[in-house]
């Protein structure tokens, strides 16, 4: 579009400077003013007048035109820049919410761990006891850091139906 626009323009132009080089130069506003007492216009003369005056119409309109794309392009180019800008601090609260979710996995990781420790030291029965009224994630989170002697005594210690439960749901974990 801004291509063929600037086409136009140049074509309107090279037709002014041919116009103007092959005896139109007579007919400037200057030189029609000095002919008009001297003489009566001829229709040919009329005629190229009339294509003067509206070939300077159209370059008129056509560096109003211009004028206007170009604010258009310098308010794209401000826009691209604004959202070059904008992507890029997305990019960045990206980057820090995935060192946040890396951060609070270490944490949740590092407290499960030492749930693990501080159950596996419990007596059996007490430890299932809070497990089995405890979030089953969480408690089969604890279960499956503990070393396998310990978790053995808690599952023992566990009614028949929620140490079936807690085998089955750790044994699907290890598979995942």
């Amino acid at each position: 579009m801004i291509k063929r626009f600037f086409l136009i323009i140049l074509l309107v132009k090279a037709s002014l400077v041919l116009f103007l080089l092959f005896g139109g130069e007579d007919l400037l506003p200057e030189a029609s003013a000095q002919n008009e007492g001297a003489s009566a216009q001829t229709p040919q003369e009329k005629l190229k007048l009339e294509l003067f005056e509206e070939m300077k119409k159209k370059q008129e309109e056509l560096d109003k035109r211009e004028e206007m794309l170009n604010r258009r392009e310098d308010r794209t180019r401000a826009l691209e820049l604004d959202m070059s800008k904008k992507i890029d601090e997305l990019k960045r609260l990206q980057v820090r919410i995935d060192d946040l979710i890396r951060m609070r996995d270490d944490l949740e990781k590092t407290n499960i761990a030492n749930l693990s420790k501080t159950y596996s030291m419990m007596p059996p029965d007490e430890a299932a006891a809070r497990l089995k009224t405890m979030d089953r994630a969480i408690a089969l989170q604890i279960v499956g850091q503990m070393k396998s002697k310990n978790s053995a005594r808690i599952l023992s210690s566990l009614d028949q139906p929620t140490a079936t439960e807690f085998s089955e749901q750790l044994a699907k974990r290890r598979f995942e």
